[in-house]
């Protein structure tokens, strides 16, 4: 395992030379399970962590600002992750630790991905008007007024090829969000627990990401498969007995949020290599490394 540097010159300015390693594909997979494995070893913080979470993103207007602040959080957790994987135990208060130290870098990381993405929805449905589609016109009137279970029932109600504009529009536009996703995903943690400047930490997160493209394909695909078998038990469990459902989802939901976390923290372990407790994944990456100016 490769040790990163992230050392000061005499002057007390900041070296950023980091090393990063490309990882075996199916470390995507092992993230997952060692992001289980940190979540199980701290169930009652990350459970309440995760109701909090939940509860604020259900919230009209405030659930706005929740997810602007998000990497705040993350930032925060990451800390506790690392304080947890040298046996200590994680706390609710980890999600407000980083503020104090790293408040305005994450803050910065925030403003940024919410104008970013905002660009983002803007220019998809641009490219769509330059090829004569309008997302607008295939819209309700009012669909900003409309709750979320209003607006599936309305696309219920129409055919696949009503909705061809709106379904090519949120194509694009997650194709365009991949580059921010691969740019966001490391950065909490590299402002964090590398102290490196906003900007600077989504150009490293993005050619990390960019490295290690294909274990983060296989991450997808068995957190997608995983997100499967968890419908066809709650599925099942409707069927069987109606109230166990409802709780079902409720956990399920939180431990997904919780797990999600979790797999960002030891992903950073297994490709930054900073080994803690919970981190035996097998080091046949290979080193590489990035100057950030």
């Amino acid at each position: 395992m490769q040790n990163s540097n992230n050392n000061e010159d005499q002057s007390g300015a900041k070296n950023n030379f980091i090393e990063y390693r490309r990882v075996n594909p199916s470390h995507g997979a092992v993230w997952l399970i060692q992001g289980f494995k940190l979540f199980n070893s701290s169930l009652g913080a990350w459970f309440s962590i995760a109701t909090f979470l939940f509860i604020l993103l259900l919230l009209p207007a405030i659930n706005t600002i929740a997810a602007l602040l998000m990497p705040v959080g993350i930032g925060g957790l990451m800390l506790g992750c690392q304080q947890t994987s040298g046996k200590s135990s994680l706390r609710f208060d980890h999600l407000f630790s980083a503020i104090k130290s790293d408040g305005k870098e994450l803050l910065a990381l925030s403003v940024i991905y919410a104008l970013a993405s905002i660009t983002v929805v803007v220019a998809s449905r641009y490219i769509l008007l330059l090829f004569g589609v309008d997302v607008t016109a295939a819209l309700p009137e009012n669909v900003e007024q409309m709750s979320g279970e209003q607006l599936i029932e309305w696309m219920n109600t129409r055919n696949i090829s009503d909705l061809s504009p709106v379904l090519l529009n949120s194509l694009i536009t997650l194709l365009l969000m991949i580059p921010l996703f691969m740019a966001y995903w490391f950065a909490p943690a590299l402002i964090v627990l590398k102290k490196m400047s906003t900007v600077n930490s989504m150009k490293l997160s993005f050619l990390v990401c960019k490295a290690n493209f294909l274990a983060f394909l296989i991450y997808g695909l068995v957190a997608f498969g995983y997100l499967m078998l968890f419908l066809l038990f709650i599925s099942i469990a409707a069927m069987i007995i109606p109230p166990l459902a409802g709780i079902a989802v409720f956990a399920g939901i939180l431990a997904i949020i919780a797990i999600s976390i979790a797999s960002i923290y030891t992903a950073y372990v297994d490709i930054f290599g900073q080994q803690d407790a919970h981190s035996n994944i097998e080091d046949n990456g290979t080193p590489d490394s990035s100057m950030i100016a």
